[in-house]
């Protein structure tokens, strides 16, 4: 609150109009309390005034609003002024009160002053003229369905979670619509978001931002709006807050119910700020349309200067080549490009005197839209950043991209979830065959090997129900998690993620059912990376019948990464099956069984796809169909049958050793026979001796890794039987016994399994305590039975290292060793020219090589420069590896 006053000319005497304290944090008020006036008079003469007034309305009051000001409502138009006259002797320095009265914030017609500043003018005949500028805002209102949407960026440089003094927290506001109809902003133009924070010892009074509340707009069910950014230097009235941990809570002053809540930590230790009067200024070009909007094609010219603000001649220096850094900032909190990464400067000194308003050029550099990994923005509003690390200055620009959508399929080509699994679990049909049918179901989020996911904002799932063959969903809707913004979680197999149980039901809100079909549920998360399942129901209305049984219920199992859900009943609806194909012969003839990943085994009756179709060996997918009665005699002992409605996806699964091209099988639970069964054992005795033998040999380096190559060639003629999971069991106990600590990703790519398979029997062999795992770091290792789990770590057997060719692994390490005998051996930022890949991922590969012992680097001048060790040499000669000409 500001007040203004100014007397009037030759009179001593002087308002002195008195208001209520603020109601919200004694920052601004609101309607939520009336406004307490009271209203004095002081004579500052030194000598008696004899004057007259109404004292029906001592004084005026005007409010005014808006900019330019106009009037809203004046005390004539709240109260009625009585013609009266009082006559007082006012003795020199005396201050008399004439008036008070309460004042509900409308202009007495029911109308409320909009949020916003509003000037109050008070004004006494022959007296000073007295005004107020408040902060006023309306009490919040009920947005059924908006959820305000906050999304904070980490500390530029990566790998960096606690922020440090120097450092600016930039954060994106949107407002979202996660309800089921369409919603227009209830709040008035005056909203503003509003900031408060807290740690466990301190506390701060909110403050209003300039960020408003996106009034008068209108949201469809799913859809979002930006508010705008808000960036904060970690100060709180001057002064840098403390060490810890730290809680920002945002809300809008006109929304009931939102506020949404940022977690963060502050490494303490004094302001960087050099003292140095310099500001910084943000200049681009480029954008090619008049509308503001980046796209595709647009190349942006970035100018950053720095310029003295002082009075007197001020001297500037930089120690290296980085005088300013820049990172983009997407809407979702997410730091898409960062001159950080990697962190390429050259140590260089220089030193500049500025004139006062003199200016220096810190930066001109273009810019093409794209990331660091050299993709496409996604659409939306982006903040682009420059930093002067030197002097503690930042300046921001934001901007909106729209482009052809590009980015998502480069960034997804470049990611590795092969150990992710994001899945329907407890799927359940409720009150099945009625108008009260149900699916239930939970997610749970696993990985085999830890990952990290960022939560830049709230954690949710988004979930889409929608009919199959329909162009537009049916419902949209949202579930809070349980991670505030700004959350970095890891999971791996002990950690897995669960969420739940959601109930779908198959009616629409007028309570009518909804057409007849297959009804898709799709769940996403909102996190990084983001993961997606499906589930599917086949629903058909119900035929009211009498005494029907409303309460039976029914379960499904669910395939990976998603589930179908059915009630049980005569007509079968179908299910979604993955396994391989296996031809086995009976004594009546031959039948092709779809062996699923649980070992089941289910007969070929038919297909019903419509296009020529028919399995073969060493094929593997996923399916639709439906059960069938009518087998052939052949498949009888495996009854009921499947035809297939609907190939969901394959691919042919190649033998592990070209040698062995004749299928060997064994014999089947269902009485059929094998061809060349002598044949299977003595192999499997073989690669069971082999085992053996590398377990004494595994710690002879020069002999381990020819002797790994050979084994694996014995192993490639252990052939596929027809009775499912064993098979597959007995192909990972003897793989495990040859490679002991081998992880959970290179058995994955070694045995050309899919993740379910794999995770599924590894958990059966663990049960049957045929192989154990233990952690090492951020991997889990498996061992087989024939070694103790009480070993110590550092007596455990050494996984054989194969590199795979097509790994930047594994060309890294082909690289160097052609340029081995170079007079200057290759740095990281040479490494990525010649791979064509970004520099922090060979950094991140070299750090991993440089920890096995395979690689070692030396610092020439001001670059490190790396080269094999003799372990490396050793491996690279033992071993078929090769990259593309350069």
């Amino acid at each position: 609150m500001t007040s203004v006053s100014s007397a009037a000319d030759g009179d001593d005497l002087t308002l002195a109009v008195t208001l209520s304290e603020a109601t919200e944090d004694g920052d601004w008020y609101s309607d939520s309390q009336p406004l307490e006036i009271s209203v004095a008079l002081r004579n500052d003469g030194d000598s008696s005034v004899a004057l007259e007034y109404n004292p029906s309305c001592p004084a005026q009051m005007t409010v005014l609003t808006g900019e330019p000001l106009t009037e809203f409502v004046t005390l004539d138009d709240l109260r009625t002024c009585l013609e009266q006259q009082r006559a007082i002797d006012l003795l020199a320095h005396q201050t008399r009160q004439l008036d008070s009265f309460s004042w509900d914030w409308s202009d007495g017609q029911g109308e409320v002053i909009s949020s916003g500043p509003v000037t109050l003018r008070f004004e006494f005949d022959n007296a000073s003229m007295q005004e107020f500028v408040l902060q006023f805002q309306r009490q919040p209102v009920s947005g059924t369905g908006l959820t305000l949407v906050i999304s904070a960026a980490l500390p530029p440089g990566g790998g960096r979670t606690t922020f440090q003094p120097g450092d600016t927290l930039w954060a994106h506001a949107g407002l979202s619509n996660s309800g089921e109809q369409s919603v227009t902003m209830p709040m008035d133009v005056g909203c503003r978001m509003q900031v408060s924070t807290s740690s466990a010892t301190s506390e701060h009074p909110s403050r209003l931002t300039d960020i408003g509340c996106g009034s008068g707009s209108t949201l469809a069910p799913g859809e979002s709006t930006s508010l705008g950014w808000w960036s904060w230097d970690f100060t709180e009235q001057g002064s840098e807050i403390a060490y810890g941990e730290w809680t920002l809570d945002f809300s809008l002053t006109g929304l009931a119910d939102s506020t949404t809540s940022h977690q963060f930590r502050f490494k303490a230790g004094g302001n960087v700020s050099s003292g140095t009067p310099l500001a910084l200024t943000l200049t681009t070009n480029g954008v090619q349309d008049g509308d503001g909007v980046l796209r595709v094609g647009d190349l942006l010219t970035i100018s950053a200067d720095i310029e003295n603000t002082g009075q007197a001649i001020t001297e500037v220096e930089f120690n290296n080549s980085c005088w300013a850094l820049m990172h983009v900032i997407s809407s979702d909190g997410l730091i898409v490009l960062d001159d950080r990464l990697p962190l390429d400067c050259e140590m260089e000194h220089f030193e500049k005197k500025l004139d006062p308003s003199e200016t220096l050029n810190v930066m001109l550099r273009d810019w093409d839209m794209t990331d660091n990994a050299g993709c496409e923005l996604d659409n939306g509003e982006h903040l682009l950043v420059v930093d002067v690390l030197e002097y503690g200055l930042a300046g921001s620009w934001a901007f909106e991209y729209a482009g052809d959508g590009s980015g998502a399929a480069c960034r997804a080509a470049n990611q590795d979830l092969s150990t992710v699994w994001f899945t329907v679990e407890e799927l359940t049909v409720l009150n099945a065959g009625t108008l009260q049918e149900e699916v239930q179901f939970e997610l749970r989020l696993l990985s085999s090997e830890p990952l990290d996911i960022f939560w830049p904002q709230a954690c949710r799932l988004d979930l889409t129900m929608h009919r199959s063959g329909d162009v537009l969903p049916h419902r949209v809707w949202s579930e809070a998690c349980d991670d505030p913004g700004g959350a970095l979680q890891t999971i791996d197999g002990e950690n897995a993620l669960h969420w739940g149980p959601f109930t779908v039901d198959f009616v629409d809100a007028a309570g009518d059912p909804l057409r007849d079909g297959t009804w898709m549920v799709t769940a996403k998360t909102t996190g990084t990376p983001s993961l997606s399942t499906q589930l599917a129901h086949t629903w058909s209305t119900p035929e009211v019948i009498e005494e029907t049984d409303s309460t039976s219920t029914s379960e499904s199992t669910e395939g990976e990464g998603g589930g179908i859900a059915s009630p049980v009943d005569d007509a079968d609806s179908g299910t979604i099956i993955e396994g391989d194909w296996n031809y086995v012969t009976t004594d009546t003839g031959g039948c092709w069984l779809l062996v699923d990943l649980e070992g089941n085994e289910h007969p070929l009756v038919g297909d019903d796809t419509g296009v020529e179709w028919q399995p073969q060996p060493q094929l593997q997918g996923a399916y639709w169909v439906h059960a069938s009665e009518q087998v052939s005699t052949a498949c009888a002992p495996w009854a009921p049958g499947i035809v297939v409605d609907e190939v969901l996806g394959e691919r042919i699964v190649e033998p592990e050793a070209a040698a062995a091209d004749d299928e060997v099988a064994g014999e089947s639970e269902a009485g059929g026979f094998a061809v060349n069964a002598p044949a299977l054992i003595s192999v499997v005795a073989s690669t069971g001796f082999i085992g053996l033998a590398m377990l004494t040999i595994a710690k002879v380096e020069w002999i381990r890794m020819p002797a790994s190559r050979w084994g694996l060639v014995l192993l490639g003629l252990v052939k596929k039987r027809d009775n499912g999971g064993e098979y597959q069991r007995g192909r990972i106990v003897t793989y495990v016994e040859l490679h002991s600590g081998i992880h959970f990703r290179a058995l994955l790519s070694s045995l050309s399994m899919s993740n379910g398979q794999l995770a599924h029997h590894l958990n059966v062999l663990e049960t049957d305590e045929r192989v154990w795992k233990r952690r090492d770091g951020r991997k889990v290792r498996y061992y087989s039975a024939m070694v103790a789990r009480d070993t110590p770590q550092e007596e455990l057997p050494v996984p054989v290292l194969q590199p795979d060719p097509n790994s930047l692994q594994g060309k890294i390490l082909e690289m160097l060793d052609i340029h081995e005998n170079e007079i200057l051996n290759l740095s990281q930022k040479e490494l990525a020219v010649k791979l064509d890949t970004s520099q922090q991922l060979v950094s991140y590969h070299l750090k991993s090589l440089e920890q096995w012992g395979l690689i070692e680097k030396e610092k020439v001048a001001l670059r490190y420069r790396y080269r094999l060790t003799d372990r490396a040499v050793l491996l690279i000669n033992n071993h078929d590896l090769s990259v593309p000409d350069e």
